[in-house]
Protein backbone atom coordinates (compact mmCIF):
# COMPACT_ATOMS: atom_id res chain seq x y z
CA UNK A 1 0.00 0.00 0.00
CA UNK A 2 3.29 2.60 0.29
CA UNK A 3 4.80 1.57 -2.16
CA UNK A 4 1.99 2.33 -4.39
CA UNK A 5 1.48 5.92 -2.98
CA UNK A 6 4.76 6.62 -3.02
CA UNK A 7 4.88 5.41 -7.01
CA UNK A 8 1.77 7.61 -7.21
CA UNK A 9 3.43 10.67 -6.37
CA UNK A 10 6.46 9.92 -8.14
CA UNK A 11 4.03 9.26 -11.44
CA UNK A 12 3.03 13.29 -10.43
CA UNK A 13 6.54 14.25 -10.21
CA UNK A 14 7.65 12.32 -13.31
CA UNK A 15 9.77 10.12 -11.85
CA UNK A 16 9.58 6.62 -12.92
CA UNK A 17 8.64 3.50 -10.92
CA UNK A 18 10.73 2.72 -7.64
CA UNK A 19 9.95 -0.53 -5.91
CA UNK A 20 10.53 0.04 -1.89
CA UNK A 21 11.15 -3.26 -1.10
CA UNK A 22 13.99 -3.36 -3.68
CA UNK A 23 15.26 -0.25 -2.14
CA UNK A 24 15.13 -1.60 1.27
CA UNK A 25 16.31 -5.31 0.36
CA UNK A 26 19.58 -3.53 -1.72
CA UNK A 27 20.21 -1.75 1.52
CA UNK A 28 20.54 -4.84 3.37
CA UNK A 29 22.65 -6.70 1.23
CA UNK A 30 24.80 -3.77 0.88
CA UNK A 31 25.19 -3.31 5.42
CA UNK A 32 25.53 -7.21 5.31
CA UNK A 33 28.66 -6.94 2.37
CA UNK A 34 29.98 -4.23 4.67
CA UNK A 35 30.07 -6.01 7.76
CA UNK A 36 31.32 -9.34 6.15
CA UNK A 37 34.17 -7.00 4.78
CA UNK A 38 34.81 -5.26 8.29
CA UNK A 39 35.18 -9.13 10.43
CA UNK A 40 37.48 -9.96 7.13
CA UNK A 41 40.11 -6.98 6.97
CA UNK A 42 40.27 -7.38 10.81
CA UNK A 43 41.08 -10.58 10.97
CA UNK A 44 43.63 -10.17 8.06
CA UNK A 45 45.19 -6.95 9.14
CA UNK A 46 45.32 -8.93 12.95
CA UNK A 47 47.19 -12.18 11.20
CA UNK A 48 49.44 -9.69 9.69
CA UNK A 49 50.84 -8.62 13.01
CA UNK A 50 50.60 -12.23 14.23
CA UNK A 51 47.49 -12.18 16.56
CA UNK A 52 45.22 -15.05 15.92
CA UNK A 53 41.71 -12.89 16.16
CA UNK A 54 40.12 -9.85 16.81
CA UNK A 55 38.45 -8.08 19.20
CA UNK A 56 36.32 -4.79 18.65
CA UNK A 57 33.18 -3.27 18.98
CA UNK A 58 33.19 -0.75 15.87
CA UNK A 59 29.98 -2.35 14.68
CA UNK A 60 26.98 -2.71 16.65
CA UNK A 61 26.61 -5.97 15.64
CA UNK A 62 27.04 -8.81 18.38
CA UNK A 63 29.64 -11.27 16.97
CA UNK A 64 31.96 -14.22 18.43
CA UNK A 65 33.08 -16.41 14.93
CA UNK A 66 35.64 -18.26 13.94
CA UNK A 67 36.51 -17.39 9.98
CA UNK A 68 39.78 -19.32 8.26
CA UNK A 69 40.60 -20.63 11.81
CA UNK A 70 40.92 -16.90 13.70
CA UNK A 71 38.50 -15.59 15.79
CA UNK A 72 36.06 -12.67 15.74
CA UNK A 73 34.49 -11.10 18.74
CA UNK A 74 32.38 -8.19 18.35
CA UNK A 75 30.76 -6.88 21.71
CA UNK A 76 28.12 -5.21 19.70
CA UNK A 77 26.27 -2.59 22.23
CA UNK A 78 24.72 -2.97 25.72
CA UNK A 79 21.90 0.32 24.39
CA UNK A 80 20.39 -1.49 21.30
CA UNK A 81 21.61 -5.53 21.58
CA UNK A 82 22.44 -5.48 25.89
CA UNK A 83 25.77 -7.15 24.39
CA UNK A 84 29.18 -7.12 25.90
CA UNK A 85 32.19 -9.48 25.93
CA UNK A 86 32.94 -11.13 29.79
CA UNK A 87 36.14 -12.51 30.52
CA UNK A 88 35.94 -15.21 32.96
CA UNK A 89 39.51 -15.86 35.82
CA UNK A 90 41.04 -18.30 33.58
CA UNK A 91 40.82 -15.16 30.82
CA UNK A 92 38.27 -17.21 28.69
CA UNK A 93 36.30 -14.41 26.48
CA UNK A 94 32.83 -14.84 25.92
CA UNK A 95 30.19 -13.03 24.29
CA UNK A 96 27.14 -12.11 26.42
CA UNK A 97 24.00 -11.59 25.00
CA UNK A 98 20.44 -10.53 27.52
Amino acid sequence: MVNRWYNRYRVWRKLPYQSISQKIKGSVKAATNYINDFETTALSMAHKKGCSGVICGHIHQPADIMINGERYLNSGDWIENMSAILVDYEGKLYLYQR
